[in-house]
Parts: structure tokens; sequence; C-alpha cells
């Protein structure tokens, strides 16, 4: 009698094989909801390449030398993430706070923002694009 209670006190490989699939669909079908959620928003992503491009015009200030950023360095500062940037001019930044000027695009899904770059005083602002 009791070779019989041991044998229904467990589970079969099949109902743990059904349950380990099962929870497997589960999460290949919510991950990528959730992982939406740890990206950076466009808008974080705007000041993250705002921060990079004002530290830019402040080193250039502190060195009295001439900075450039292009899109490439602009790129590396987000990381990862689905947002690009677009533009593959070079700014430059002047040691008296003023720029070459320029803009650039940042892309997110369908979403984008527009980077400018003032020639005269050497500001960063974003809007819509």
């Amino acid at each position: 009698m009791s070779r019989a209670r041991s044998a229904e006190a467990g589970f079969t490989l099949l109902e743990v094989m059904v349950v380990l699939v099962i929870a497997s669909l589960a999460v290949m079908v919510a991950l990528p909801r959730f992982a939406s959620l740890f990206e950076p928003s466009l808008a974080e992503q705007a000041r993250q390449v705002e921060r990079t491009l004002r530290e830019a015009r402040s080193r250039a200030r502190a060195t009295a030398s001439i900075q450039e950023v292009d899109a490439a360095m602009l790129r590396a500062a987000l990381g990862r993430g689905d947002g690009r940037v677009e533009g593959e001019q070079s700014v430059l930044f002047f040691p008296d706070g003023s720029a070459s000027g320029g803009l650039f695009t940042l892309r997110s899904g369908s979403d984008s923002l527009l980077l400018s770059i003032d020639w005269l005083t050497g500001r960063v602002s974003a809007g819509h694009g």
C-alpha cells in the first residue's frame, strides 16, 4: 500500500514539461512588453544628448580649445536603446562659447526630436521634428 501512495505523491515528467512549456511561452509573450519599461524614453535620450553637447561646449570654454562633436559620438553617449541620432555633420564648439551650429535628429520608433545648436551662443535646444 505504501508503494501505491508514493507513486501518486509526485508529478510525472510529462506534467513538468507541459508546465515548463506553458511558462516559457508566457515569458516570451510578456517579455517584450516589460522590456520597453526599462528602455529610456525619447525625452531621456534627448537629455543625454543635450548633456553631451553642453559638456563639449563647457570643455571648449574651460580648456580654451575647439571641441568637436559628431553624430557617432552622440550615438555612443546614448549607449543601448532604440534611439537613433541622425545627422552626419560635426559641430564645433569654440573657446568663446559659440559654435559652428548644427542640427541632429533623434528618433525612437515613430517619435522624433530635433536638436539644434545655435551658432552664435552655442546653446543646445530640443523641439519636435
